[in-house]
């Protein structure tokens, strides 16, 4: 009888895993749509690269697109900060993009004006079938053209090297 009542138990906990199981799957089947288009992924690529600068007052960047796919009409605009100025190079470029094409924008901004805030690029794609794509890149621009700031800034360098100079 004790045989019995222990295999009814065992059989009973087989079914109560295999309803747990089958209840955890269909949940998940149920729910994954809800969330299946709050992760995107896009096939463009956008990238912000600042040049080294020919002058304390500008700023020399190159804004690279790349697509993973063929388009009709690739669209990158860069969004400088408050206060900047283009000084040369554009900062829009639209056209026919190939797939595994890249396209580059170079530019100078004069940034005498800009205390902080960031260089926003942004690319879209648009398909022949009407898809699109989009994606965008962020840089961040703090510029302290402060003469006080400078000469603290050399004067604390000077002292550091006053001091490695005397340990010697």
């Amino acid at each position: 009888m004790a045989i019995i009542i222990e295999r009814e138990e065992h059989a009973l906990d087989v079914l109560r895993m295999a309803f747990l199981i089958l209840a955890v799957v269909l949940l998940s089947v149920m729910v994954s749509p809800l969330f299946a288009n709050s992760v995107s992924t896009t096939p463009l690529q956008i990238i912000i690269q600042p040049q080294v600068p020919s002058d304390k007052n500008q700023q020399s960047f190159e804004v690279e697109a790349r697509s993973f796919l063929a388009g009709e009409n690739l669209i990158i605009t860069v969004h400088p900060p408050k206060g900047a100025k283009l000084l040369s190079g554009d900062l829009m470029w639209q056209g026919k993009i190939a797939r595994g094409g890249t396209h580059r924008l170079k530019f100078v901004l004069d940034t005498r004006a800009v205390k902080t805030g960031q260089l926003v690029a942004h690319v879209r794609l648009v398909q022949s079938n009407n898809r699109s794509f989009g994606a965008q890149a962020f840089h961040p621009l703090s510029v302290s053209n402060s003469t006080a700031t400078k000469n603290k800034a050399q004067q604390s360098l000077q002292n550091t090297l006053g001091k490695l100079k005397a340990s010697e």
